[in-house]
């Protein structure tokens, strides 16, 4: 269930971060008045933004960025859970306040494409670091990379694009045999910056990985029209789980919902799957044979265990 005054949080935390952006320094007392919230409230938005921004504290008790702040000078893991914040901002901000979001990117140095869109952080970075920080420096400067993928054990020689994490696993979204394809990082080896032509995106690639949240991807989005009963409809009516694209009624909730891939689709509503029902055929055709066949597997594994 979503707060009443979520939304109404969101906006002051946003106007605090503006504060700094707009100003040499901001005290308490300024937060308070612009803001309209108490003294304690005002420290706890500043404490919260320090712990990001590297807010430092003046001699007359007011607070201030440093001087041409960019977030370039932080050690990569402060600079990645800058990202993370910055991800999760976009996600919860109302779609009003852009501009905020805007300035926040900049203030912190983080390129809006490369910028990671994190579910979770639990896996543990430092078993990937190596990698990833040559993945970052591939991407920034766009050259090739290549590496042996231990999954498969086949060599790759992809365009890097992107870093994400789903479900707490880090991938890279990159170009590799005319299409985007994602690799999770602790599969690859032996990386080194190839002198292969790099690929740049196109403007539809850089729509796609721009909102690109899981590891499925595919060459053009989809729209489903979805029916989602009372019990999960609150859930999925903010279109933060999923994209809604367009409500077609709220008693019962019908959308149209825009995912990158089928399976993405899949993956978000499978658990629910009492709770829904998908109107568009061929979508509806892929859930049911896929869960067909997963409940009989399951029933397959239980008689076997009980034949033996």
């Amino acid at each position: 269930m979503k707060r009443k005054g979520a939304p109404r949080c969101v906006d002051n935390v946003l106007k605090a971060v503006d504060l700094f952006l707009s100003n040499k320094k901001v005290s308490t007392v300024m937060m308070k008045e612009e803001l309209g919230i108490s003294l304690r409230t005002a420290q706890r938005y500043i404490n919260d933004i320090s712990a990001i921004m590297c807010v430092t504290r003046t001699d007359d008790g007011a607070y201030c960025l440093p001087e041409k702040q960019t977030g370039n000078g932080l050690p990569e893991n402060d600079a990645l859970l800058a990202e993370a914040f910055y991800a999760a901002a976009c996600k919860i901000a109302p779609e009003d306040k852009s501009g905020y979001l805007r300035s926040l990117r900049r203030v912190m140095g983080i390129p809006e494409r490369n910028a990671v869109h994190v579910a979770e952080m639990s896996e543990d970075y430092n078993k990937i670091k190596k990698t990833a920080s040559l993945i970052r420096k591939a991407i920034k400067e766009c050259v090739s990379l290549s590496f042996l993928y231990d999954r498969n054990g086949e060599g790759y020689t992809v365009s890097p694009y992107r870093l994400i994490i789903n479900e707490g696993f880090w991938y890279l979204a990159a170009y590799s045999d005319g299409k985007v394809k994602t690799f999770r990082l602790d599969f690859i080896k032996d990386a080194a910056i190839s002198a292969d032509e790099y690929v740049k995106p196109t403007p539809e690639i850089n729509e796609a990985i721009s909102e690109l949240t899981t590891v499925w991807t595919s060459k053009d989005a989809l729209t489903v029209r979805v029916v989602f009963d009372d019990e999960i409809a609150d859930y999925f009516s903010d279109g933060q789980k999923l994209k809604i694209s367009k409500v077609i009624s709220q008693k019962p909730f019908e959308a149209d919902v825009t995912v990158g891939h089928i399976m993405e689709l899949y993956q978000k509503l499978m658990p629910f799957t009492p709770y829904y029902e998908i109107i568009s055929p061929d979508v509806r055709e892929f859930f049911r044979i896929n869960l067909e066949n997963g409940a009989l597997r399951h029933i397959n594994k239980e008689t076997e265990g009980k034949n033996k």
